[in-house]
């Protein structure tokens, strides 16, 4: 078994060897196709982050009707306050209301109208497993239906702007992504048709012999996955490369964060399945 073994791997190594440029070849482009599979999770992570972030001060403004009491805004205060996804309640009364005025306006609000015309509101913050677009919008349905509130204010723009260009740039890197694992793909297919060109003979000795169709599929398989794992190193060495420079130049400021043993692995894995899918697609049709 261990003979049988150290054969099959010996011959996808000589194989691999006798076809180096196509080798080289399939390396780099598998290895193009997992950088954009990484860029795809770094995007992913980054457009998540800036939007927690962005989130994490997200205050739902609510204001209440001109003419009610401010007992009874106090009341529809706490009910809201109730809503499952909201925190760090704040209810605001007219002399509060005018304190902000100054600070953003640097003027009295009674001096600037001769009155105090603003209205009584509150200040809610939304709770992490709440902040995304879809959940955000229905509690402003269940807020803005109660009577005795006029409005309720929130930043829907700028959430809803920042998941869709962050939607856009996945699809188009994904797109471009699926070209390259296609384009690799087709590259290890090729590369395997060749070496099974070049070793037909030996094949039809092997078959005469009375080798298993396994025993003869398998050296290409493992030369498939071999040209899958060239391009997961190539594609995690110019990763490395890139996440020194960006530590170098930036220093503590920004870190890609991409060595660790599961990122490591994960690539690796992707490398693999890229060359064995390759590999098992020539096989199919021609052994």
């Amino acid at each position: 078994m261990i003979s049988k073994t150290l054969f099959l791997l010996s011959e996808s190594f000589k194989a691999l060897f006798r076809n180096k440029i196509h080798t080289i070849i399939s390396g780099i482009t598998i290895s193009i196709a997992i950088l954009f599979i990484n860029i795809i999770i770094f995007t992913y992570q980054s457009f998540k982050t800036i939007s927690y972030k962005y989130k994490s001060n997200f205050v739902v403004d609510i204001f209440y009707d001109e003419n009610i009491h401010e007992k009874k805004a106090k009341e529809i205060h706490q009910s809201i306050s109730l809503i499952e996804g909201l925190r760090e309640k704040e209810f605001i009364d007219k002399n509060k209301a005018s304190v902000i005025f100054k600070k953003y306006f640097d003027e009295e609000v009674e001096a600037f109208l001769g009155e105090n015309p603003l209205p009584l509101s509150s200040k809610f913050r939304i709770n992490e497993g709440y902040r995304d677009l879809e959940k955000i919008n229905l509690m402003i349905n269940r807020i803005i239906i109660l009577d005795g509130v006029d409005d309720v204010s929130y930043e829907n723009n700028m959430i809803k702007k920042i998941e869709e260009i962050s939607e856009s740039v996945i699809l188009l890197i994904a797109l471009i992504g699926s070209f390259f694992v296609l384009i690799s793909i087709l590259l290890v297919s090729n590369t395997i048709r060749l070496i099974i060109d070049s070793k037909k003979e030996t094949i039809r000795i092997f078959e005469l012999l009375g080798a298993t169709k396994m025993f003869v599929k398998v050296p290409f398989l493992i030369e498939g996955m071999l040209q899958g794992l060239i391009g997961s190193f190539i594609s995690i060495f110019i990763l490395f490369s890139v996440d020194l420079m960006v530590g170098y130049f930036f220093s503590n400021l920004i870190s890609l964060g991409i060595f660790n043993v599961l990122y490591i692995l994960f690539n690796v894995f992707v490398g693999l399945v890229m060359g064995f899918i390759g590999s098992s697609r020539v096989i199919s049709k021609y052994l």
